[in-house]
């Protein structure tokens, strides 16, 4: 099949590793100049959105929310596209929209509060009696933003420091669930109907072990199919929903479980997770590439996942997550020999048959190994980001706590097939 995959930053641009493998025809869309050399060498690239359509792709790979009007303009041209629409930008996009959709569905929400001006927002702040953080709707051409600080008072500060209004386009005040964990289930939608199994997953989100550092989300994911007979926070009342908007694509919800062990939603991600997605297709025992068009054609009912672990660790070189061009040395030799696994390259190119790291962003890759148990899986994930050889290399080494929610969420009823407790950690 000829496919292409597009991006704008190149967060799913590891997709083609995986899609060149089974023997497809590949080709990349990328349209940021500033990441534009990451896989260079590695796949073909399409430098114009013209030349996508001489290309004539079976299907365009747009899991990004990122490219408004993207996947609009070349369905009109008479182009089979998965992703990117309308409907996927305004599930992520309009913070309060979202909530109420999902509460119309009969899913639980925390308070939750909508400002377009930073003033109402900081007056409501200072008066308010529970702790709040601030999600911005959204991301002004830069990335989605949300805080939560020690104090209200630093979330006023935040505000006063970074929201604009005509980037941002409003913002919402929510309730913070103090609560054990964060829960992700996501599930694939073929023209509104579900693609079995759904899977769950848990995400260490901030940078440095210890939970400490900037919250750039997925320095390690955990993914498992979920079974049939479990329990999610999932609703009737959403499938019906998404069936009658024919949605297609994935759709994660993050929820947060609250120290009454109840569900409370939060957010949508209708898009491929940073890093999740490549775990989920780790697991996947058919060809990647006629899945998706499946799934875009509306003819997908079901997707053929082992019953395992999938985990994966984020691998980067200083000063990631930033942009420091005075830090960040690209042209650095990365080394991946012999690995029991599989790594995702993401800011690297190849040249002479090497790989180095790609100027932009300083992001090498994840880490990725499964297992039917989820502690061999982690084991063997650790391994292979200890086995990358790259200068300035970082990863999270603290993977006990990943273990540890998985027993929480699989006590709930949100478990694998198979999956015993006392097998969990072993």
């Amino acid at each position: 099949m000829k496919l292409v995959v597009a991006t704008k930053d190149g967060d799913t641009l590891p997709l083609c590793q995986r899609l060149l493998a089974e023997g497809h025809e590949v080709r990349a869309f990328q349209t940021s100049a500033d990441f534009a050399q990451a896989w260079e060498g590695m796949v073909g690239k399409l430098k114009q959105e013209a030349e996508i359509e001489v290309f004539k792709p079976d299907l365009v790979i747009n899991l990004e929310t990122s490219m408004p009007g993207f996947s609009e303009r070349l369905v009109a041209k008479g182009l089979k596209v998965l992703g990117g629409f309308k409907l996927h930008d305004q599930l992520e996009a309009d913070r309060m929209g979202a909530l109420e959709f999902a509460e119309e569905a009969g899913i639980k929400i925390p308070k939750t509060f909508p400002f377009m001006e930073a003033r109402d927002a900081i007056r409501f702040l200072s008066s308010a009696k529970v702790r709040l953080c601030c999600k911005f709707n959204e991301d002004g051409g830069n990335k989605f933003l949300s805080f939560l600080g020690k104090s209200n008072t630093d979330v006023e500060h935040f505000i006063q420091q970074t929201y604009k209004p005509e980037e941002h386009k409003g913002m919402i005040l929510q309730e913070f669930i103090e609560g054990p964990a964060e829960l992700n289930v996501e599930c694939w939608f073929s023209k509104g109907n579900l693609v079995w199994p759904m899977n769950g997953g848990m995400e260490q989100k901030r940078f440095l072990a210890g939970n400490m550092g900037p919250n750039t989300g997925c320095m390690s994911t955990i993914t498992w199919p979920v079974s049939e007979d479990s329990l999610t926070p999932w609703t009737c009342g959403m499938m019906t929903k998404l069936k009658g908007l024919q949605y297609t694509g994935p759709l994660d919800m993050a929820f947060k479980i609250g120290k009454d062990h109840k569900c409370y939603f939060l957010e949508f991600t209708p898009r491929a997770g940073i890093n999740a997605v490549f775990g989920l297709f780790d697991l996947l025992d058919e060809d990647l590439g006629k899945l998706l068009v499946a799934i875009e054609n509306g003819s997908a009912t079901t997707m053929a996942l082992r019953p395992e672990y999938a985990f994966l660790l984020t691998v980067s070189v200083y000063p990631y997550p930033y942009e420091i061009p005075a830090v960040y040395v690209p042209g650095m030799e990365v080394q991946v020999d012999e690995l029991k696994g599989r790594f995702h390259f993401a800011g690297v190119e190849k040249h002479n048959g090497k790989m180095f790291t790609a100027p932009g962003y300083p992001l090498v890759g994840y880490a990725s190994a499964w297992d039917s148990v989820p502690g061999r899986a982690v084991r063997k994930a650790t391994a292979i980001a200890e086995a990358v050889s790259v200068s300035g290399k970082q990863y999270r080494t603290d993977t006990e706590e990943p273990l540890k929610q998985l027993a929480l969420f699989h006590s709930m009823g949100i478990r694998k097939e198979g999956w015993r407790h006392d097998r969990l950690a072993a």
